[in-house]
């Protein structure tokens, strides 16, 4: 099996680290690019509407909260993943002319 470590050379960090940085990697994507996904959610919150950013946002904070539990527990790393879901909700908003 092909790891970064035989791949590049480099040593590969422990689980611990990898969590780490992807939970800080996650973090601006989420609260500066993702900004304005959360204010359209607070706004459907508000108006007592269920609309898609919403929907989003909720899956969004739980990916990465669980990526931030699984710095103290257990749990699969799932931080990374939440930018991943911002960056394909505003590429896909951008793409059908809604940003």
């Amino acid at each position: 099996m092909l790891t970064a470590a035989s791949a590049f050379g480099a040593p590969w960090p422990d689980p611990l680290t990898q969590r780490l940085a992807m939970a800080m990697l996650a973090f601006p994507v989420l609260f500066m690019v993702g900004e304005p996904l959360f204010k359209d959610a607070k706004r459907a919150l508000r108006d007592r509407r269920l609309r898609p950013e919403l929907a989003v946002a909720t899956i969004v904070l739980l990916a990465y909260s669980s990526g931030l539990l699984a710095l103290i527990f257990p749990t699969p790393p799932v931080a990374g993943y939440s930018a991943l879901i911002v960056s394909a909700y505003f590429t896909v908003r951008y793409l059908l002319g809604g940003y």
